[in-house]
């Protein structure tokens, strides 16, 4: 009971799943560093049998997203990122570039001015599935042999604009929903399912 098991993204060896022994102890070595969002050093000790859980023996957070924690519609929106990175990976599978595309969306959003960016929750999407190969061509012909819906010539501009990392504060609740049709076809098609943390981010966005 005074263990806990937590889940790592890092750069070198992908999704980390351990242990952190004594984690739920006052005396814990690990103190508040290991929270959502969390960014920082972690060593690890791997078990001798290649099926056994590695221990976590020390993490210093250096990164701790503060207004992400504290802003109810930051973390509705950090918490889809995370389950769409821990749904759409497996364990191990290192990838560089998608560790710095989260970290990167990550300290966008802490930065923010504002705490809904309707872009950012797009642009991740579309960075993140582009990064992982499964996002076709942005254009009328691909989405078509992709089976996606249809976008205007507005939303596709939108969508390619998103996609090199333009940030577009101002945008409306009509193109979110049509770009954010292809995002779920993708999602739906990459996990199979809704992400349990859509309906509380859906809910956090109509309430602004």
């Amino acid at each position: 009971e005074k263990h806990r098991i937590v889940t790592f993204y890092t750069p070198d060896s992908g999704r980390m799943t351990a242990i952190a022994r004594g984690a739920r102890s006052s005396k814990s070595r690990f103190g508040g560093h290991l929270d959502l969002f969390h960014c920082g050093q972690a060593i690890f000790r791997t078990r001798s049998t290649g099926n056994s859980m590695a221990v976590l023996t020390s993490f210093n957070a250096e990164l701790a997203f503060e207004r992400i924690r504290q802003d109810i519609v930051r973390f509705a929106t950090a918490s889809f990122w995370i389950e769409l990175v821990y749904k759409s990976t497996a364990e191990g599978d290192a990838s560089e570039r998608q560790y710095n595309l989260l970290i990167d969306a990550l300290s966008r959003l802490n930065e923010s001015d504002a705490g809904c960016r309707r872009d950012l929750i797009l642009s991740f999407q579309l960075q993140w599935f582009f990064a992982m190969g499964v996002l076709p061509e942005l254009d009328e012909e691909a989405f078509h042999l992709a089976r996606l819906p249809e976008l205007d010539d507005t939303s596709m501009a939108l969508s390619r604009a998103l996609l090199s990392g333009v940030e577009v504060p101002d945008i409306d609740a009509v193109h979110f929903a049509k770009v954010g049709a292809i995002t779920r076809a993708i999602r739906e098609q990459v996990v199979g399912r809704q992400l349990a943390s859509i309906p509380f981010l859906f809910q956090m966005l109509t309430d602004e």
